[in-house]
């Protein structure tokens, strides 16, 4: 049995995103599309789907109650190319589209919005080059749900896969660097508290202004 990204049936796949752009392959560079695609709500049943370690991170041992101090995971995966046959409903007995070696890559699961205990998880599907016919597909599929079953696609020497890289999540995971902290540190390196003596200030002794000032003082004297 080849390695599904969800080993159930239909999962329904709401598509937010639609990107045009280019992918390495052995005969040259190709014009593909990416979508952004997310499946909401994703409960214990369909992280079981995806991989036992998605289930076991983001759900309790045992029962489905989520893990309420996660905000996202990202997941890597190493999930093979996939052929998916897209449904317009979950009770549609013919496919309306299949999409063959599908790169999915930038897999992470997120809260949603106000909800602490209930997850999305999001992903990207890379493939191409696509006929009129698909490319309109995917437009039509913008902003609304259609249902999709996976299979591993068939192996072919055409793609160059690389293993994915954490730039797939830079965009949504970038944080801004903190900025330096405002208090005293002791030598260390650790925030005084109130009431610690301030540490002790490296001067510069007095006997060395003083050799100083006398040496330029010759020096002057010797230029008369």
């Amino acid at each position: 049995m080849g390695h599904k990204l969800f080993d159930v049936g239909k999962v329904g796949l709401t598509c937010d995103a639609i990107t045009h752009t280019t992918e390495k392959r052995t005969d040259g560079e190709a014009k593909v599309i990416q979508l952004t695609l997310r499946v909401a709500p994703f409960d214990a049943k369909l992280a079981t789907a995806l991989h036992p370690a998605v289930r076991a991170t983001l759900f309790k041992l045992g029962n489905v109650e989520a893990h309420q101090h996660l905000a996202r995971v990202n997941f890597s995966l190493g999930v093979p190319r996939q052929f998916i046959e897209i449904y317009a409903s979950p009770d549609s007995p013919k496919a309306t589209m299949g999409l063959d070696h599908v790169l999915i890559t930038g897999i992470y699961a997120r809260t949603q919005k106000g909800m602490r205990d209930t997850f999305m998880l999001v992903f990207k599907a890379t493939f191409g080059p696509v006929s009129d016919r698909e490319l309109g597909f995917a437009e039509s599929w913008r902003n609304t749900m259609k249902f999709g079953s996976f299979e591993e696609a068939d192996k072919s020497d055409l793609f160059i896969d690389t293993p994915e890289d954490d730039d797939e999540h830079e965009e949504e995971s970038a944080q801004q660097a903190l900025p330096e902290p405002e208090f005293e540190t002791d030598g260390a390196g650790k925030p005084l508290e109130a009431g610690d003596p301030e540490p002790a200030r490296h001067a510069k002794p007095r006997h060395a202004d003083r050799t100083a000032a006398a040496k330029a003082k010759q020096k002057g004297r010797g230029r008369r």
